[in-house]
């Protein structure tokens, strides 16, 4: 069953994440997710992103394909999606297909913000992550 009269959702009363396989340096906080008092498709979290912490490079396994996105809300990040690699700021999104390999590193001197969204049909939200080397 999903929020049928919609959410508004407060991120400061949103449990703190830490110590996620992959993820060091993060606190993260899911804001919505899909099925019980959330989404059709969405799942979305916000992250604070120590420097030198981040999401460590991988893809998803064992999901049909769904859309994956960072949006950087502060900091500056070290994004890589396949072979492609850049540094970027504020308001920049990076989109990486569930399938491809992707990371991202804050190499700022302050901590980053960074949105996480991802949608998919049905509960699919994520998959396996699979950490690479």
């Amino acid at each position: 069953m999903v929020a049928s009269k919609g959410l508004i959702v407060r991120l400061s009363d949103q449990e703190a994440r830490t110590g996620i396989l992959g993820h060091p340096k993060v606190i993260a906080r899911r804001l919505i997710e899909v099925g019980e008092g959330g989404s059709l498709q969405l799942d979305i979290a916000c992250g604070g992103i120590a420097p030198g912490g981040g999401i460590e490079a991988h893809y998803h396994d064992n999901a049909a394909p769904f859309d994956h996105a960072y949006y950087v809300i502060r900091g500056r990040i070290l994004a890589k999606v396949g072979d492609r690699e850049e540094r970027v700021g504020a308001n920049t999104l990076i989109y990486c297909p569930s399938n491809v390999v992707h990371s991202i590193e804050n190499v700022g001197k302050g901590d980053a913000w960074v949105l996480r969204i991802v949608a998919a049909k049905g509960e699919n939200t994520g998959g396996k992550s699979v950490f690479v080397k």
